[in-house]
C-alpha cells in the first residue's frame, strides 16, 4: 500500500456504505488493517483456487463475478465480496475478474474478524447488504450469494 497516502485511502473509505458513521480516527484505524491494491482490466482478482481468504472493498473500477467461466454479476465503486466467510462459511465466486482497472482496500480475514469485533455494526452491514444481494442469509455452500445484485 503507498503509506504516503493514507488520508487518500481515510477518505475513500469513509465514503463507503460499510464505515458510514466512523469517526476520522476509526478510519485511520481501518486503513492500517488492510492494504489497497490495485488491478488491471481482465485481472484476476480472486480463483476458486485461492486459499488466500480475504475481503475486498472496491475503490474504483469495475469487476465481474464468475461462476464456471460464466458471469453472475459485476460489482463497483463501494461494493464489497469476501464477505460470506465472515458468516461460517468458505462461499467465494469462484473467480473475480476486474472488467476495467480497479482500486481495491483489501483486509484479511483475520483483520476485518478484529475490526468487528470492535465495531459489531460493521458485520450488521455487511450481512444486510449480503442479504440484499441474494434476499436471504441462507448458508447453504451451494448458494450463490453474488447472484441478482
Amino acid at each position: 500500500m503507498d503509506r504516503a497516502q493514507p488520508e487518500g485511502l481515510v477518505k475513500d473509505l469513509g465514503a463507503v456504505v460499510l464505515f458510514a458513521g466512523f469517526k476520522r480516527p476509526e478510519l485511520r484505524i481501518v486503513v492500517r488493517l488492510g492494504e489497497e491494491k490495485r488491478f488491471k482490466a481482465r485481472e484476476t482478482l480472486a480463483s476458486q483456487d485461492d486459499r488466500n481468504v480475504a475481503f475486498y472493498i472496491i475503490l474504483d473500477g469495475k469487476v465481474e463475478l464468475r461462476r464456471g467461466g460464466r458471469p453472475i454479476s459485476e460489482l463497483g465503486k463501494g461494493d464489497f465480496f469476501g464477505g460470506p466467510v465472515l458468516l461460517g462459511g468458505w462461499v467465494y465466486p469462484p473467480e473475480v475478474v476486474a472488467l476495467k482497472d480497479t482500486r481495491c482496500f483489501v483486509m484479511t480475514q483475520w483483520a476485518l474478524h478484529g475490526l468487528t469485533r470492535l465495531h459489531p455494526n460493521l458485520l450488521t452491514r455487511i450481512r444486510w447488504q449480503l442479504a440484499n444481494r441474494k434476499g436471504s442469509l441462507d448458508l447453504d455452500q451451494n448458494a450463490d450469494y453474488y447472484a441478482d445484485h
